[in-house]
């Protein structure tokens, strides 16, 4: 059983040190953001909340076969104040942060910056690509 607790910033460090083999850069002479042009790879950060848009798209439409699907919307609002996004609240009486799931949606929503509702799941990950492709 593992006892640490996950970190982002070491799987972060392991992720550049494994481009620096890729891009046999031993001596370190390029930075980061050389170092992901010269392999065709994105950043760890971009992954990860690629996926987990993904997840999250697929869940609210249905097409993730999960009892998360119940869960999730049994938290979740849509929000008058901005059309086409939703919301996610918390119901525990304990204190919660970024890692509760409800945390994590909203925080993962919040970075689509496209209108998604009624997308398709192919239409939803072109535009999430792009939305990336831009932001570079």
């Amino acid at each position: 059983m593992l006892t640490k607790k996950f970190c982002f910033k070491a799987v972060k460090s392991i992720y550049f040190k494994i481009l620096r083999v890729l891009a046999r850069d031993f001596n370190f002479t390029l930075n980061r953001q050389r170092l992901l042009k010269r392999t065709g790879l994105e950043d760890i950060r971009i992954i990860y909340t690629k996926r987990s848009s993904m997840f999250l798209f697929k869940i609210i439409q249905s097409l993730e076969p999960t009892n998360l699907a119940c869960f999730l919307l049994s938290k979740s609002y849509e929000n008058d104040r901005s059309l086409g996004k939703i919301s996610f609240f918390e119901t525990s009486l304990n204190k919660v942060g970024k890692k509760s799931f409800s945390n994590s949606a909203r925080d993962t929503v919040n970075k689509w910056r496209f209108d998604w509702m009624g997308l398709t799941l192919q239409g939803f990950k072109e535009h999430l690509h792009a939305q990336f492709i831009r932001n570079i």
